[in-house]
């Protein structure tokens, strides 16, 4: 926001409410205003002119993630993505994601590395002991009952990014001998 300087204004009362809401950038004459307006936009154009380069590099670093793991990662928030890569590529002393890029073709672990930072890794689904024991008792014994001779029981295990769980639940289940 821009305000006139109220010293210099024939009605200062507008300007000096305007400054005492602290939302003001600028308290210019109204001659200088015209430039920095100008140069509002030109910044503003160029903010989004970088922001549009940097969401094609995300998306050729995704296809590239694709190309060279089982990991697609397209359907993610951009800014998510572009937050992640960008910290990764600072962390490689890379200043651009061009450059990150590049880096990455040349540097194979970066790539699983940058997959694995996109991944949100929360694994508490089977964490809970009681939660366990009731599946466990409970649960599977009337799931696996059903089951014709031979049969699988397949469960999906929603949110699991890493697969924790399908292994605590291999663990729990040979702990307790019993078989899925």
């Amino acid at each position: 926001m821009i305000a006139r300087d109220p010293a210099t204004s024939k009605f200062p009362g507008m300007p000096s409410a305007a400054i005492a809401t602290e939302a003001v950038d600028y308290i210019l004459e109204p001659s200088a205003m015209p430039e920095v307006i100008e140069n509002y936009v030109l910044h503003q154009r160029e903010e989004e002119a970088g922001i549009r380069e940097n969401e094609n590099m995300i998306v050729t670093i995704v296809d590239f993630i694709k190309e060279r793991l089982p990991l697609d990662f397209s359907d993610y928030k951009l800014n998510t993505l572009l937050r992640r890569t960008k910290r990764r590529a600072a962390s490689a002393n890379l200043n651009s994601l061009e450059d990150y890029y590049n880096f990455l073709r040349a540097n194979p672990p970066e790539v699983s590395a940058l997959a694995k930072d996109f991944l949100i890794s929360v694994t508490a689904f089977f964490r809970d002991r009681e939660a366990f024991d009731i599946i466990g008792n409970s649960i599977l014994p009337d799931l696996l009952a059903k089951l014709e001779p031979g049969e699988e029981l397949k469960l999906w295990i929603a949110g699991c990014a890493t697969g924790e769980e399908v292994y605590s639940w291999r663990s729990w289940s040979r702990k307790t001998d019993r078989a899925l």
